[in-house]
């Protein structure tokens, strides 16, 4: 098996303290684990057993919309290199920023990783944390990794709940989840002694230093905590975001909050710099986990083990354990006050009522993390959801083609016999007869045995062009006025007769496998209605183009959808009236648009199957830059229910673009170079 995380940290990263505690306890259990991780104490993975895969290095010349996204597939390309040499039972993905993205992709639609479990542990979904943690919600890397972590979590094999506290969350995206708990690590297991030496008077923050780990509440509480109780002295213990060294949190607000009776008794300790977590949690009073999110933090799981009464907030993962006043207490989340008066009364108290709750506290997380038990239900876990992988909901656009039954059956990519419907391949043509035969080419040495062709002449002045159409044979043929390639492509498809249709530029080459291929992801996931796929540029632009799938909160004004060149159920355009004619380049965004507000759900092959050839003449690098800002406006005024549907948030994204200039466009970027010289923008 495989368990993946992206920076191997467990002196202080949640996610890789719990990789190391469950890769130990499976390792102990007799089984092969591999971690896989771009970096990170690979030494301390080893010591346990585990057995270190370092991701490969990322190709040059690919293009991502996000740095999520290159991870996403270079973790794939170690997985499948690690699935080829021993084969792979289990594979365990985060949810964060998307780890599994691509190789949850390649089993959905290339039918790889057959045998393989492909689960996803939720920890803290962006979806449900950044709405908490204080930040403006502009960051379009932020929104494309949402939608990632959320594409993961419906297609994943198996979901696992740590806590019920993102459970409804899960559940609503992907029906097959399990409560799988965090295990303990051999040093908490490890009982207090009883005769030890009391603890001092110190309370201990534990979480994220910021407004997700509700730090701003603890200090609130303590400054009224500490006019009353001269004694007591405070620890943050958590790592503050963007920052590594020594001393204070560096954020102007809780400097603000560190004034008056906390001066100089509020103390900050970096996890990575405590080694042993052991006798930071025997010499605290108490530990406090106000945060707005927490779905079992290791902190806490810890300080309990170890006899340390937990103070944590209402509603959360740590709430689940306590029983309020026998093993822990549980705040009001977010209520500094309530906080205030539960601490003052617990330090107050005198020893009794604290030592009364901690060996119940000890007894409750182990009941909950004993790591026998907890990698016993995780290798259960994994068996049920490779014995039965998850399997699409069949209702959706897809079913609508009888045509085109679903894969169930574990076939390669061609096309069954029994059933092989017809792809139409639109070719429209103005002006660049020239590559017109290496297109055809391509077309024809398609392995999907029944293909059409249609080659749309869109009133070509060109005489070369104009006489490599007439002397076509083979192929249907549409010859109209010039209309622009939306009013093409809707005569193409009008003359074409097939169930799937392919829409093609006359100067681009389809690889021979493409339609092979997007035949059996559609038959695979017979719930989508179109498909794209990475693509290979040549020309003025060499570079590989990797398409993230089309974020919905993005779509009115940012492409991440991919190219023009996509495979699309003939019902799927019909439901949506086909490609919009008054947009002279970007109808084809356009109609990405209206597909996926139809509930006409798309995908991305997470392999390159065609290639976009890039020469001055074509329209994209052509065409004056004024234009596509017209043509965006006119999109925008198109879909505006859509953009108030999502403010504030969606202008929140256009400051974020426009302030960072943001460009994914390779042809926008061509163009910006050509006038602004070598050093503009990414």
């Amino acid at each position: 098996m495989a368990l993946v995380v992206r920076e191997f940290r467990p002196s202080w990263d949640q996610t890789s303290r719990y990789v190391l505690n469950a890769g130990r306890q499976l390792v102990r259990g007799g089984h092969r684990v591999h971690l896989v991780a771009a970096g990170g104490d690979f030494a301390a993975a080893e010591r346990c057993g585990l057995l270190p895969v370092p991701l490969p290095v990322r190709p040059e010349g690919y293009v991502y919309a996000t740095p999520a996204h290159a991870h996403a597939d270079r973790v794939y390309g170690a997985l499948r290199a690690l699935a080829a040499e021993s084969g792979l039972d289990a594979v365990e993905f985060p949810e964060r920023d998307g780890e599994g993205l691509t190789t949850i992709r390649a089993k959905r639609l290339l039918g790889e990783f057959r045998d393989t479990a492909l689960t996803v542990r939720v920890h803290a979904p962006a979806a449900l944390t950044a709405p908490l943690s204080g930040e403006q919600p502009g960051d379009t890397d932020r929104a494309m990794t949402a939608y990632a972590e959320e594409y993961c979590l419906r297609h994943a094999d198996l979901l696992l709940l740590p806590s019920q506290r993102a459970a409804g969350y899960a559940r609503a995206l992907n029906d097959r989840c399990r409560s799988s708990p965090y295990p303990l690590s051999p040093a908490d297991l490890v009982p207090r002694p009883p005769d030890g030496p009391r603890p001092p008077r110190r309370v201990t923050f534990a979480g994220p230093v910021g407004p997700l780990g509700g730090v701003d509440v603890f200090l609130t509480a303590a400054a009224r905590l500490a006019r009353s109780d001269p004694d007591l002295t405070f620890t943050l213990f958590g790592r503050r975001p963007g920052r590594h060294g020594p001393g204070l949190p560096g954020d102007r607000n809780l400097g603000r909050l560190v004034t008056g009776p906390l001066r100089g008794r509020v103390t900050f300790l970096d996890p990575a710099a405590v080694p042993d977590r052991v006798r930071l949690w025997r010499s605290s009073l108490l530990c406090v986990v106000p945060a707005r999110w927490d779905n079992c933090r290791y902190e806490a799981l810890e300080a309990m083990s170890q006899g340390c009464p937990v103070v944590c907030a209402s509603g959360g993962g740590t709430a689940e354990l306590v029983t309020d006043g026998r093993s822990g207490f549980v705040a009001p989340a977010g209520d500094a006050d309530a906080l205030a008066r539960l601490l003052g009364r617990l330090t107050g108290a005198g020893p009794r009522l604290l030592d009364e709750v901690a060996p119940r506290a000890s007894a409750a997380v182990r009941a909950y993390g004993d790591p026998v038990t907890a990698g016993r239900q995780l290798v259960d876990a994994y068996r049920e959801a490779r014995r039965s992988p998850r399997r699409e909901p069949v209702a959706g656009p897809g079913t609508a083609d009888s045509a085109l039954p679903p894969d169930t059956s574990g076939a390669p990519d061609a096309c069954p016999t029994v059933s092989c419907p017809t792809v139409s391949v639109v070719i429209t043509v103005y002006n660049k007869g020239r590559w017109l035969a290496e297109t055809l080419g391509s077309v024809r040495a398609q392995t999907h045995p029944r293909v059409e062709i249609v080659v749309v002449n869109d009133g070509s002045t060109d005489p070369a062009t104009r006489a490599a159409f007439d002397a076509l044979t083979g192929v249907v043929k549409v010859d109209k006025p010039n209309g622009g390639p939306g009013s093409a492509y809707n005569a193409g498809i009008a003359a074409a007769g097939g169930e799937f249709v392919l829409p093609l530029d006359g100067d681009d080459l389809l690889d021979h496998d493409c339609l092979a291929t997007a035949m059996a992801a559609l038959r695979r996931a017979p719930e989508l209605a179109h498909v794209t796929c990475y693509v290979r540029h040549f020309g003025l632009v060499n570079a590989m183009d990797a398409p993230l799938g089309t974020v919905p909160v993005l779509m009115s004004f940012l492409n991440t959808g991919g190219k023009r060149t996509r495979l699309l159920r003939r019902s799927a355009l019909a439901a949506v009236g086909g490609y919009d004619e008054r947009l002279p380049t970007l109808d084809d965004v356009e109609l990405l648009i209206r597909l996926e507000r139809a509930g006409q759900e798309g995908d991305v092959i997470p392999r390159a199957l065609f290639s976009y050839r890039r020469h001055a003449a074509s329209l994209t690098f052509a065409s004056p830059g004024e234009l596509f800002v017209d043509e965006q406006q006119y999109i925008l005024g198109k879909h505006a229910d859509l953009l108030a549907a999502q403010a504030p948030a969606a202008w929140h994204h256009l400051l974020h673009l426009w302030k960072n200039r943001v460009e994914i466009s390779q042809s926008a970027r061509w163009r910006r170079t050509r006038q602004e010289g070598s050093s503009c923008p990414k």
